[in-house]
């Protein structure tokens, strides 16, 4: 790669997006019904897996799990335990993004669900007046919507196909080791971006 790539590409769970994971899971095993309790693990992580993939639709991810839930948790519930993960969006990330499209194209790439996207988009609307996460970059590609995930090497070669970009002339910045070495492995720069590292002390160096 020259001195400065074109694209920057950004993960968002804990690199623009703060979450904490367990806290989903942690709310959805507290609506299980006692008789459920046996497979409600593992089926939890099936169909979230699934769902991320878009193997499942909104509605079939809220039905299965209301499956294993106690009688009177209702669809909102379910929504509501699912995106406990979500806690904020700090307009100082969604700043650097706009800053970085000044000389870049910025991109998103995500491990993501169209729930998660809602709440997402919710909250820029209520706190930004923004309509989405296309307002601070050229392009978002989300698991969902690809049919794939990281650490899949596949995926990030998909993102690149859709995109119109090189590999050889992208950094990508996420906060999972499996994922940064799936990313190198399909040609990108890629920086691990761990939660305790302000991501804009990271990408001063393209500023």
């Amino acid at each position: 790669m020259s001195a400065k790539p074109k694209n920057i590409i950004f993960d968002l769970g804990d690199v623009i997006v703060d979450i904490d994971e367990p806290r989903s899971y942690q709310a959805l095993r507290a609506l299980v019904a006692p008789e459920a309790e046996a497979e409600a693990e593992q089926k939890i992580l099936q169909w979230t897996r699934a769902f991320e993939v878009g193997a499942m639709s909104r509605s079939q991810f809220v039905s299965a799990l209301q499956q294993l839930m106690r009688p009177e948790v209702n669809p909102d519930d379910i929504i509501s335990a699912w995106n406990a993960m979500l806690l904020d969006i700090p307009f100082d990330r969604l700043r650097l993004m706009q800053l970085l499209r000044e000389n870049y194209a910025v991109y998103i790439l995500s491990n993501t669900n169209i729930l998660h996207l809602d709440w997402v988009n919710a909250f820029l609307q209520a706190h930004f007046e923004m309509e989405s996460l296309d307002a601070v970059c050229d392009g978002a590609f989300y698991s969902h919507m690809l049919k794939d995930r990281k650490p899949e090497r596949t995926i990030f070669e998909k993102m690149l196909a859709a995109a119109g970009i090189r590999a050889s002339e992208s950094v990508f910045y996420d906060d999972k080791p499996e994922n940064v070495e799936a990313a190198q492995a399909a040609g990108l720069l890629a920086i691990l971006s761990p939660r305790d590292i302000d991501i804009r002390l990271q990408c001063a160096v393209w500023l």
